[in-house]
């Protein structure tokens, strides 16, 4: 049976949708740091328990896996307090669980490192939808070393932070239901 990023996103759905909303994905915090032929991403993940009762939840959490991008090098899951959250892979991503206490936000961690081609990289967005809401924010931001050039974003910038040894192209948004992913093209200078 082949499985498609549609079917992910409705399997996404169903699961979020028998849940009953007792759980929403609040807010995300990105890093995603370029090389050139590597990428890596840290992300913190904002997800609330809106029941009133102590309840174990599973998250499907989609990785771009394309002709571009190869399955992650490495994968960490972690709560707040970095302690490690198992894991089951599969093709296109990762599921895990988490167990959340009433009416309580808990930040996840995760973090990958990927081998990408075509100096080209994309992080999946499009997956929010499937949870019925907005996220409140989400803070992207792109690391990009001084002998690299951005070209392209699929999301305008808000702004921009030089450092000693890199760029980094800072997206801000507010009530945000993408509905496209990020895909983001560099270029050597």
């Amino acid at each position: 049976m082949r499985i498609t990023f549609h079917s992910i996103l409705l399997f996404v759905f169903l699961t979020v949708s028998t849940i009953g909303q007792q759980i929403s994905f609040e807010k995300e915090i990105l890093n995603i740091y370029v090389q050139d032929s590597v990428c890596s991403l840290d992300g913190k993940y904002f997800f609330r328990n809106n029941s009133e009762k102590l309840n174990k939840f599973s998250i499907y959490y989609p990785i771009a896996i394309n002709g571009r991008q190869d399955y992650p090098n490495s994968i960490i899951v972690e709560d707040n307090n970095y302690n490690e959250i198992p894991f089951v892979k599969d093709k296109k991503g990762v599921r895990f669980y988490v167990t959340i206490s009433a009416d309580t936000i808990l930040p996840i961690i995760i973090e990958y490192t990927q081998n990408v081609s075509n100096n080209s990289f994309e992080y999946i967005l499009e997956s929010t939808q499937s949870w019925g809401k907005p996220l409140e924010s989400a803070v992207i931001k792109l690391h990009i070393p001084k002998e690299l050039c951005l070209i392209k974003t699929s999301f305008n910038y808000n702004r921009v932070k030089k450092q000693k040894d890199k760029l980094v192209y800072i997206i801000e948004k507010e009530n945000f239901l993408p509905d496209k992913n990020l895909k983001i093209i560099w270029r050597n200078k």
